[in-house]
């Protein structure tokens, strides 16, 4: 059986009202201000650096402060943007590869699984996004990893 345009509307707002009822959801609406994404291993959040809004920049962890530069959005095609830019796992990522920011292409490379346990995988690898090193320092790059759910792989919002 096809719902109707108004059981798609219906069944869109019992989404939308789930994720937002999950703590650690994010934001879907797309012009909405983000929110910061907060380590669960270190509490720092995941920043770019110096707002830096170049293709190729590989975003770190730094003390949360509230700037836009640490304010992610999730949009409803699946990306995490800041600053006007899409967080971007590398065409042909393998573990060890650097996250980094770039122009928004709706590209695979570009979206993102919220999973319930708190990582955040992208579609076109299925890698986490990854403190490197389990460190917890300011200044400490965020990687692509294979997932395991540890702490520096879970972020929250």
């Amino acid at each position: 059986m096809h719902p109707t345009a108004g059981g798609y509307d219906k069944m869109a707002a019992a989404w939308y009202t789930a994720l937002r009822s999950v703590p650690g959801s994010l934001e879907t609406t797309g012009g909405a201000t983000g929110s910061a994404l907060v380590g669960a291993a270190s509490g720092r959040c995941l920043d770019v650096p110096g707002s830096n809004t170049t293709n190729g920049t590989q975003p770190i962890i730094w003390d949360c402060s509230g700037n836009a530069n640490q304010q992610w959005t999730y949009t409803a095609s699946k990306q995490l943007q800041a600053l006007g830019k899409c967080l971007d796992a590398p065409t042909g990522a393998v573990a060890g590869a650097k996250a980094q920011i770039y122009s928004c292409s709706g590209q695979a490379n570009q979206q993102w699984t919220l999973n319930a346990d708190g990582t955040i995988s992208s579609v076109s690898s299925g890698l986490c996004l990854d403190v490197y090193g389990a460190a917890t320092a300011n200044n400490t790059p965020v990687v692509l990893w294979t997932c395991t759910a540890a702490a520096n792989q879970r972020w929250n919002r």
